[in-house]
């Protein structure tokens, strides 16, 4: 299982011919950050961590 889940993540990252990451993979990297910074900021707001940092929280 776990050579496959290796087999899959290199399909996923493949590089092109110059041995630059392919745009396909960039964006995934991007969306995956994104995802992890919407999860911590819900997280900060339901822990009240947004109004210590900012004084005042959005929510």
């Amino acid at each position: 299982m776990t050579g496959r889940a290796n087999m899959n993540l290199n399909n996923l990252i493949k590089r092109d011919k110059k041995g630059e990451l392919s745009v396909r993979t960039i964006i995934i990297i991007i969306i995956v950050i994104a995802t992890l910074v919407a999860l911590l900021l819900i997280l900060a707001s339901k822990g009240k961590l947004m109004t210590e940092i900012w004084g005042k929280g959005p929510f």
